[in-house]
């Protein structure tokens, strides 16, 4: 009997010692794969500002937009920010509706409503590969009255708007572009954009390419005056600072520096940090970025938040259980204990029947009685232990 109450402890004690330590192990494993799921967008912190800007140097244009963007980032805790990579650099352009379409400008417009934004990668090289044509460069082409501007698709945006190499397209400014309307010197005049070139982008789930979706493809937006197509073309900074993004010397663009969360940046010890800052910076930041307020877009927030609470309950749910098998166990030793030491009074009673001196019937009672404590104390040790260790997450 007590060999089977020895068994018992031993069991519980080892689940007692176990318990914990798999179920932190499991709670680890949870958070990495909800981060390694999560879609590449949600894992970015981007900073994003529209601003003019003066031409600068050609040989640096965005030296003077970087400053800009430093100085936001500085706002931001950098107990967030140092939970994601180092910072890169994209820009946007003012948006351009397509007015005319060939491969001379005399062309009609698509049949439904395109625009085209010109987004530059400062480090597009390194995550894309130029499978057709050539890179753009500044030019000082003209077509008659008309600047020429060069730019590169992806082959996939090419194949669905059904444009090739050598085609130009007459771009008009959209007034209703909130970039386009950042211009105080007016609307920029329209030119041409000539596309000389297709770049192979790196797959759509490299976080590099967070957020850009539309430079695989365009997509198509439905309103309520019909459907517009929307798409992005590539250029190069050298690009920026000439005309048509370029009036009375000064030039907007929508800016914005992302950082990718990198790997083993969040763990148990710091995802309600994590969220916290996170959290904190949407509610600081305008969502949407204008001259005198940069936007701040922290997607992983939810995703992060929604982990947490799962531990959570998850955790909830197991202490319940544990503390379940733990009174079954409890209510089995007890029964155990009771048929033992019921047994062990009737020996002790035909022990001292039989002549047992009384000194040793008391030691022998005293003795099992402290057995007795120390395995209630013991067992009432571990289940507290973990009743207040479940209870507390481990985050």
């Amino acid at each position: 009997m007590l060999l089977l109450v020895g068994i018992v402890l031993a069991v519980v004690g080892a689940a007692a010692v176990a318990a914990p330590r798999r179920l932190t192990a499991a709670e680890t494993a949870s958070l990495d794969r909800a981060i390694e799921q999560a879609p590449p967008a949600a894992r970015r912190l981007a900073i994003q500002v529209i601003d003019e800007f003066p031409s600068g140097d050609i040989a640096d244009p965005f030296a003077e937009p970087q400053q800009r963007l430093d100085a936001v980032a500085a706002r931001i805790d950098a107990s967030v920010l140092d939970r994601f990579g180092s910072p890169r650099l994209v820009a946007d352009t003012n948006r351009f509706e397509i007015v005319g379409l060939g491969a001379t400008v005399e062309a009609p417009a698509p049949p439904l409503p395109t625009y085209l934004t010109f987004r530059v990668h400062p480090d597009l090289a390194d995550h894309s590969e130029l499978v057709a044509g050539r890179d753009p460069e500044p030019t000082t082409q003209r077509v008659g009255d008309l600047a020429v501007f060069e730019f590169v698709l992806s082959p996939e945006s090419a194949a669905e708007l059904g444009w090739t190499i050598g085609d130009r397209l007459l771009l008009g400014p959209d007034p209703t572009d909130l970039v386009t309307r950042q211009f105080n010197g007016g609307l920029p005049d329209p030119f041409v954009a000539e596309l000389v070139g297709l770049r192979g982008l790196d797959p759509e789930d490299d976080p590099f390419w967070s957020g850009d979706p539309r430079l695989h493809r365009p997509t198509v937006a439905d309103t309520n005056s019909g459907a517009n197509i929307f798409a992005f073309g590539i250029a190069t900074p050298q690009q920026m600072p000439t005309r048509p993004f370029q009036l009375d010397g000064s030039g907007a663009f929508a800016l914005e520096q992302r950082r990718d969360l990198g790997a083993g940046r969040v763990d148990l010890a710091n995802v309600d940090a994590t969220v916290a800052g996170l959290s904190a910076l949407s509610a600081t930041f305008a969502e949407q970025p204008t001259l005198t307020r940069p936007g701040v877009v922290a997607q992983l927030g939810p995703v992060l938040a929604l982990e947490v609470e799962q531990q959570r309950v998850a955790r909830s749910t197991l202490v319940l259980a544990a503390a379940g098998v733990f009174g079954v166990v409890l209510a089995t030793l007890g029964q155990l204990l009771v048929v033992s030491f019921a047994r062990r009074r009737a020996w002790l009673t035909v022990a001292r029947a039989r002549g047992a001196s009384r000194r040793h019937v008391i030691v022998a009672a005293a003795a099992e009685m402290g057995i007795l404590a120390a395995l209630a104390i013991a067992v009432g040790g571990v289940t507290a232990a973990l009743v207040v260790g479940g209870a507390t997450s481990a985050t």
